[in-house]
């Protein structure tokens, strides 16, 4: 692999019914189907692209059957915390325990392909982190060289702030960081029928 030193770390929903993808205001059953097409989308790109060692932080467990078609292609692992912060937190820790970086993902972001991960790992190598920061003001990518609970902590997460205010917090940790190109993911409708035009494209 070409980035041992990383670890990519993808988080991912159980598709559950109701609990994932509520807010693309689709049937539950439909809601399910797109969020398990994403996922899958994500984690085979990532594997195909054999650029470092993969890790699924699963929620709200590993055991179901969507996270064990994966089983043995890469590590398993379960997300702990309140909220998103410190499930991110605590993922990043685990890496720099190994002695390693860590560069997180979500499922969601259509945009992110072996290129953009490339990109982010590569910059990560000589910066203390790396944002991809995404069109409605959050971001879908996050690499770090150590963890750090400030970079978490008190983000008004799911708001249009998430990128700037994590911008901020690099600026007041005094960390070499890079911006990455803009990338979006699939939250709304609108982003959904973006998506479907662009795979019918393919």
């Amino acid at each position: 692999m070409k980035y041992p030193g990383i670890r990519l770390q993808i988080f991912c929903k159980a598709p559950i019914p109701g609990q994932v993808k509520t807010r693309l205001h689709l049937e539950n059953n439909e809601a399910v189907q797109v969020h398990r097409a994403l996922a899958h989308r994500t984690i085979s790109m990532a594997l195909e692209a054999e650029l470092a060692p993969i890790e699924l932080w699963c929620s709200p467990d590993s055991e179901h059957p969507f996270f064990r078609e994966f089983d043995g292609k890469l590590t398993l692992r379960v997300q702990e915390g309140h909220d998103l912060g410190e499930r991110m937190l605590k993922a990043s820790q685990s890496a720099e325990a190994e002695r390693c970086r860590s560069v997180i993902i979500g499922t969601d972001c259509p945009a992110i392909d072996p290129p953009y991960l490339d990109d982010a790992m590569a910059k990560l190598l000589n910066h203390d982190a790396v944002l991809g920061p995404a069109e409605d003001g959050g971001y879908g990518l996050i690499g770090l060289s150590r963890a750090d609970a400030a970079v978490f902590e008190n983000i008004t997460w799911s708001t249009h702030r998430v990128c700037a205010e994590t911008c901020s917090r690099f600026n007041l940790l005094k960390f070499n960081w890079s911006l990455l190109t803009l990338i979006w993911d699939v939250d709304r409708p609108e982003d959904l029928r973006r998506w479907r035009t662009t795979t019918e494209n393919d």
